[in-house]
Protein backbone atom coordinates (compact mmCIF):
# COMPACT_ATOMS: atom_id res chain seq x y z
CA UNK A 1 0.00 0.00 0.00
CA UNK A 2 1.79 3.40 -0.82
CA UNK A 3 0.47 6.67 1.05
CA UNK A 4 0.89 9.92 -0.65
CA UNK A 5 0.51 12.85 1.64
CA UNK A 6 -0.62 15.94 -0.48
CA UNK A 7 -1.23 18.88 2.31
CA UNK A 8 -3.67 18.11 5.14
CA UNK A 9 -5.10 14.94 3.27
CA UNK A 10 -3.78 11.53 2.00
CA UNK A 11 -4.00 9.64 -0.83
CA UNK A 12 -3.76 5.48 -0.02
CA UNK A 13 -2.79 3.60 -3.46
CA UNK A 14 -2.98 -0.15 -3.60
CA UNK A 15 -0.42 -2.06 -4.61
CA UNK A 16 0.06 -3.61 -7.59
CA UNK A 17 0.26 -7.08 -8.32
CA UNK A 18 3.91 -8.37 -8.65
CA UNK A 19 5.53 -11.18 -10.05
CA UNK A 20 7.01 -14.44 -8.22
CA UNK A 21 10.73 -13.02 -8.40
CA UNK A 22 10.00 -9.60 -6.94
CA UNK A 23 7.62 -11.45 -4.08
CA UNK A 24 10.59 -13.86 -3.56
CA UNK A 25 12.78 -10.69 -3.25
CA UNK A 26 10.02 -9.03 -0.72
CA UNK A 27 10.22 -12.12 2.14
CA UNK A 28 13.81 -12.58 1.92
CA UNK A 29 14.13 -8.80 2.93
CA UNK A 30 11.08 -9.60 5.36
CA UNK A 31 12.94 -12.49 6.96
CA UNK A 32 16.24 -10.32 7.44
CA UNK A 33 14.64 -7.58 8.60
CA UNK A 34 13.19 -10.00 11.18
CA UNK A 35 16.50 -11.06 12.07
CA UNK A 36 18.06 -7.82 13.16
CA UNK A 37 15.58 -7.78 16.00
CA UNK A 38 15.84 -11.02 17.03
CA UNK A 39 17.60 -11.87 19.93
CA UNK A 40 21.36 -13.49 19.39
CA UNK A 41 21.78 -15.59 22.28
CA UNK A 42 24.97 -17.58 20.85
CA UNK A 43 26.70 -13.87 20.94
CA UNK A 44 28.43 -13.96 17.83
CA UNK A 45 26.49 -11.41 16.56
CA UNK A 46 27.89 -9.21 19.10
CA UNK A 47 31.08 -10.39 18.96
CA UNK A 48 31.48 -9.13 14.72
CA UNK A 49 29.58 -6.27 15.68
CA UNK A 50 31.99 -5.00 18.53
CA UNK A 51 35.47 -6.19 16.52
CA UNK A 52 34.26 -4.18 13.58
CA UNK A 53 33.43 -0.84 16.10
CA UNK A 54 36.99 -1.38 17.74
CA UNK A 55 38.59 -1.75 13.72
CA UNK A 56 36.84 1.61 13.27
CA UNK A 57 37.77 3.19 16.72
CA UNK A 58 41.69 2.02 15.72
CA UNK A 59 41.94 3.56 12.28
CA UNK A 60 39.68 6.25 13.14
CA UNK A 61 37.81 6.73 9.36
CA UNK A 62 33.92 5.89 8.73
CA UNK A 63 33.21 2.77 7.85
CA UNK A 64 33.20 2.23 4.05
CA UNK A 65 30.75 0.84 1.96
CA UNK A 66 32.19 -2.64 2.48
CA UNK A 67 32.05 -2.55 6.05
CA UNK A 68 28.33 -1.53 6.02
CA UNK A 69 27.66 -4.65 3.66
CA UNK A 70 29.46 -6.52 5.76
CA UNK A 71 27.54 -4.93 9.10
CA UNK A 72 24.37 -5.66 7.04
CA UNK A 73 24.93 -9.22 6.48
CA UNK A 74 25.86 -9.62 9.88
CA UNK A 75 22.82 -8.08 11.39
CA UNK A 76 19.83 -10.16 9.00
CA UNK A 77 21.58 -13.45 9.14
CA UNK A 78 19.97 -15.60 11.64
CA UNK A 79 22.98 -17.24 13.85
CA UNK A 80 21.03 -19.93 15.61
CA UNK A 81 19.96 -21.29 12.71
CA UNK A 82 23.12 -20.40 10.35
CA UNK A 83 21.18 -19.06 7.55
CA UNK A 84 20.88 -15.50 5.86
CA UNK A 85 23.79 -13.49 3.70
CA UNK A 86 26.56 -13.96 5.96
CA UNK A 87 26.51 -17.73 5.93
CA UNK A 88 26.74 -17.95 1.98
CA UNK A 89 29.84 -16.21 2.25
CA UNK A 90 32.44 -19.09 0.67
CA UNK A 91 34.86 -18.75 3.43
CA UNK A 92 31.98 -18.73 6.02
CA UNK A 93 30.35 -21.47 4.69
CA UNK A 94 33.16 -24.01 3.89
CA UNK A 95 34.39 -23.35 7.52
CA UNK A 96 30.76 -24.31 8.85
CA UNK A 97 30.28 -27.29 6.97
CA UNK A 98 33.97 -28.43 7.95
CA UNK A 99 33.00 -27.74 11.96
CA UNK A 100 29.94 -30.01 11.19
CA UNK A 101 32.41 -32.93 9.20
CA UNK A 102 34.03 -32.71 12.98
CA UNK A 103 30.91 -33.06 15.27
CA UNK A 104 29.88 -36.13 12.43
CA UNK A 105 26.67 -34.69 11.24
CA UNK A 106 27.14 -34.62 8.03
Amino acid sequence: MTIITKGMGAIIKKLRPVGKKARKERLEFLKGQRNIYKKDPTGKKDKIIKSMNETLKRKKHSAGPGMIDHYHKVMTSDFVKKTGPYFDHPKVKKAYQKSLRKKGKK
